[in-house]
């Protein structure tokens, strides 16, 4: 029975390496996010030219993208006023469950912002392409299913029963030194 259960859309950000918490070696930024943002743990986010985290990457503004460790409606955040952002220029490796989900990723993939603010894409090697990851560990994985059972229990399966994650190695490539 599922009474009084919560269930999200995509699972939280999960870090798989290199996060050990409020350190002076981790590469994150705490700042405000933009207001009525909605912004989502697992989401690809930047800076504004008002200091303020929005979804998604343009290099008009931060130079680094970040990805979003917490959701802008969770209690800690609204309380503070900020929302942590872990850097693509860090040592980090993650699950994430904002990507494109139609595209076929591998291992070594690079990764690029993706037209819907937030979510990553598969990108190329190019002066064009600012890339802030590399596929690991496979790409795409599937948390749902009876071989995975209990790996994310807070987000909600399709109706195969699949909860996909994309696994990323963070590595931030500015456009123009990207050949």
């Amino acid at each position: 029975m599922t009474y009084g259960e919560y269930r999200r859309a995509k699972p939280r950000l999960k870090v798989l390496r290199g996060y050990g918490g409020n350190e002076s070696n981790v590469l994150s930024t705490a700042a405000a996010p933009k207001l009525d943002e909605a912004i989502k743990s697992g989401m690809l986010i930047t800076l504004d030219t008002n200091g303020q985290w929005v979804k998604g990457f343009s290099d008009i503004t931060d130079p680094v993208p970040h990805m979003a460790y917490h959701d802008q409606s969770d209690t800690d955040v609204t309380s503070s006023g900020k929302l942590l952002g872990l850097s693509c220029a860090g040592n980090y490796e993650f699950q994430t469950g904002y990507f494109d989900n139609d595209t076929t990723f591998a291992e070594g993939d690079p990764l690029i912002s993706d037209a819907t603010a937030g979510s990553l894409d598969k990108g190329a090697y190019a002066d064009s392409n600012a890339i802030v990851g590399i596929c690991s560990q496979g790409g795409r994985v599937n948390l749902g299913g009876t071989n995975n059972a209990g790996q994310n229990s807070e987000a909600t399966p399709d109706n195969t029963g699949a909860i996909y994650v994309l696994t990323f190695i963070a590595r931030w490539i500015p456009a123009s030194a990207n050949t």
